[in-house]
């Protein structure tokens, strides 16, 4: 028995310590001409300075991988770090590239917790005398790669690089996709590029861009270019906020007739890295449905965030919720009625509204945060409004550009922090500060709060409670809790 312990100390011992790790070095058999395409572990099409083990590789082991220009369909790795030269032989960058006879079929799947892409540089032929070098040690990081594939899937945990170029002049696949994932269920993943960028060639193409939950991508920014003429052409471009955050600095919609679609879900994150945000059409001919599927959150980090008038704002199955955080200011210049679930702005934000949300469940408005509509404000006895207070110049708003209509204005919820009494037993607001149009009568409201109020003609006073309210409530709790524990 002593023995048996032994060994399952031992055992244990062993568990604790981290797989070993190897450093693999591939090299393309093709190096001397620096034009083939690595296809994963099975390919054969290269050399190893360790023998590929008849398992493969495992998440620790690290992998480096030269000589090749592009990464063909049906390339899946998972390692530790995932270390691509790039042979450069046709220009500063590679391609994730599906049209290539030869090779396995399927999806491309980098999973890796860290990913350099990098390229011998200035290493492609040309007419001026410069050749190709599979020896070239000037050894930078890519400005660009390619998506000219129909799936490629990353799931990396740390990669920063350059511009993300979905389709080229040359492609005419009919579909090409990039997924950005985390690295799995309990490590998020981080990439960051210069840009993203759908461009399409003469083709019938549709690009997809989807950011699952656990990914966090920073793009300078999202636009859609091309060679083609988007009239001439069928264009359909789809990004997916699917429980993701995407951070971008700027939108643009270059190609006319392209038919944009935006698909907001799983409590996804926009949000704005530079001083204001447009999404739309930019004045140019096409469609663009903003489709928000359960909650859509958007971050204004300080910035502005608009979604223009012409986009067609769209609910999916789940329903449409929207919550706006960040301090800055979002705007929806598009109809709104298609939200039917929660408004939430937070953090001191602003919200402006071309038309009012009647069909919100609730619009909820944080201490410090304003909701603004530039028309009327109709509201009926299933209008759920909620304001929260948290001190005497710190209260949500509501305003109005036009005025208060319906003959029952339904329920308006303060709730008020315990900070909001720091100064006093009492607080007193203005109503005109907390809600403000023309045709308020505040007797259409079913007013509601966490404490004790009174209201005045001109204001609303909220009342700290009582300590022999509070100490009967103390009380009622102790005898409950007494009775609880002699049932037991």
């Amino acid at each position: 028995m002593r023995l048996y312990g032994k060994i399952l100390c031992l055992l244990g011992m062993l568990a604790a310590f981290p797989a070993f790790s190897e450093d693999y070095v591939i090299t393309s058999n093709r190096k001397a001409d620096g034009s083939d395409k690595f296809a994963g572990l099975a390919a054969g099409n290269f050399t190893s300075n360790i023998p590929i083990p008849e398992g493969g590789l495992t998440a620790e082991d690290n992998l480096t991988v030269e000589g090749f220009y592009d990464i063909a369909r049906g390339t899946n790795v998972s390692v530790n770090t995932f270390h691509y030269i790039s042979s450069g032989v046709y220009g500063n960058a590679f391609s994730f590239y599906g049209n290539y006879s030869g090779m396995p079929v399927g999806p491309i799947v980098i999973q890796a917790r860290e990913a350099i892409f990098e390229v011998q540089y200035n290493n492609q032929p040309n007419d001026f005398g410069q050749v190709y070098n599979p020896d070239n040690d000037d050894i930078r990081p890519v400005p660009s790669f390619n998506v000219n594939a129909e799936s490629v899937e990353l799931k990396i945990a740390k990669l920063e690089t350059g511009t993300v170029n979905i389709g080229q002049s040359y492609i005419k696949d009919p579909v090409l996709s990039l997924t950005l994932s985390a690295y799995d269920d309990n490590t998020p993943s981080y990439y960051k590029f210069s840009a993203i960028s759908l461009y399409y060639g003469s083709a019938d193409q549709t690009g997809t861009v989807t950011i699952n939950k656990g990914a966090t991508v920073d793009s300078g920014s999202f636009n859609t270019s091309g060679s083609g003429d988007g009239l001439t052409y069928k264009y359909t471009t789809a990004l997916n906020i699917a429980g993701g955050t995407l951070n971008i600095g700027s939108f643009s919609y270059h190609r006319a007739g392209d038919n944009f679609t935006l698909t907001h879900s799983n409590g996804g994150t926009l949000g704005a890295t530079q001083s204001y945000l447009v999404l739309g059409l930019n004045g140019k001919e096409g469609v663009f449905n903003y489709v928000v599927d359960g909650l859509a959150r958007f971050n204004t980090n300080g910035n502005s965030i608009e979604i223009q008038n012409g986009v067609n704002l769209m609910k999916g199955s789940n329903g449409a919720s929207v919550e706006v955080v960040g301090g800055g200011s979002m705007t929806f210049a598009c109809d709104v009625s298609a939200i039917d679930g929660t408004i939430s702005v937070k953090d001191g934000s602003t919200l402006k509204l071309s038309s009012w949300a009647g069909n919100a469940s609730a619009v909820e408005i944080g201490a410090g945060s304003l909701v603004s509509v530039a028309g009327d404000i109709a509201l009926d006895s299933s209008s759920s409004i909620v304001i929260s207070v948290d001190g005497a110049d710190s209260f949500g708003k509501l305003s109005s550009g036009g005025a208060f209509v319906g003959d029952d204005f339904g329920k308006l919820t303060f709730v008020v922090d315990g900070k909001a009494f720091e100064s006093g037993n009492s607080l007193e607001i203005s109503l005109e500060e907390l809600v403000s149009g023309s045709g308020i009568d505040w007797s259409k409201f079913n007013i509601d709060s966490n404490v004790d109020f009174s209201l005045g003609s001109n204001s609303i006073t909220f009342v700290v409670p009582e300590p022999s309210h509070v100490a009967f409530a103390l009380g009622a709790l102790a005898l409950a809790f007494v009775a609880y524990r002699r049932r037991k």
